[in-house]
């Protein structure tokens, strides 16, 4: 298989203010289907995989728009983007093309081209609170729809492994020479799954971690707790990606303890 494709951007930034700066952005890029997606071929149980040798390459064109705010005491990032894929490789079920002996099923998971959109967002945040005293925030969100193909058995138009809206507040306080801080973590419920490959909900969850450390003469100490309360949770999408999805999560570690030593000359 020969592919061919030329890819490229463009970027204005415009200082509206002192500073304050718009950007836009414009870009067009190309994903070529992987071997596996184009000419695999497994019998497993239940279901068989294959790949279909006549993927296109997936061609995505991208707009992007955002506006940054600094001062000497507080620096603002927000962007938003909109993203158009043609061609876009999705995982669907297919029905038996060819009769093979040793395979009694009738389907095999395959890869089939529909085109998606995909729009979200994403802001930062870094506050001086004091001279020693500081606010760092984020948040980010995407969502993401497909062209539907009841003939191929894609009838879903969610996307699949789309991550939910997630944001990140933490407190530091900073002396130069030793900090502590504070995080937490804030993770919303995923429903907005693709059901024709089972995907699961998975609700929301927040978490809190602490780190503290200090440095002197080219030595740095970093020690802290992750999932300081041991809470239970889960990712979006912890369980192994399809077509090998086992459906069990798994979630992620509970409260860890760490420390990291270094020392520079």
């Amino acid at each position: 298989k020969t592919d061919t494709y030329p890819s490229g951007n463009v970027q204005l930034f415009y200082e509206l203010q002192k500073g304050t700066e718009l950007f836009v952005g414009l870009g067009h890029s190309v994903r070529v289907p992987d071997a596996q997606e184009r000419y695999f071929a497994l019998i497993r149980p239940m279901r068989d995989w294959v790949g279909n040798p006549e993927l296109k390459p997936s061609r995505n064109t991208e707009l992007d728009l955002g506006i940054k705010y600094s001062t000497d005491k507080a620096l603002i990032k927000a962007t938003a983007f909109y993203s158009f894929v043609q061609d876009y490789i999705t995982v669907h079920n297919q029905g038996r093309v060819n009769s093979v002996s040793s395979s009694p099923n009738s389907q095999a998971r395959s890869y089939e081209n529909v085109d998606a959109q995909f729009f979200g967002g994403e802001v930062d945040l870094r506050l001086s609170l004091t001279q020693e005293l500081f606010l760092f925030g984020g948040m980010s969100y995407v969502q993401a729809r497909k062209e539907t193909k009841p003939e191929k058995n894609i009838r879903s138009s969610k996307v699949a492994e789309i991550p939910p809206l997630k944001t990140r507040l933490a407190l530091r306080y900073d002396k130069g020479t030793y900090f502590g801080e504070v995080e937490t973590v804030l993770s919303a419920t995923q429903n907005r799954v693709d059901r024709d490959l089972n995907e699961q909900k998975t609700s929301g969850y927040g978490v809190v971690n602490v780190k503290v450390g200090g440095n002197f003469k080219g030595f740095t100490i970093t020690a802290g707790i992750d999932n300081l309360f041991d809470k239970k949770y889960f990712e979006h999408l912890s369980y192994l990606r399809d077509p090998f999805a086992t459906g069990v999560k798994v979630p992620e570690p509970g409260r860890t303890f760490y420390i990291n030593a270094s020392y520079t000359f």
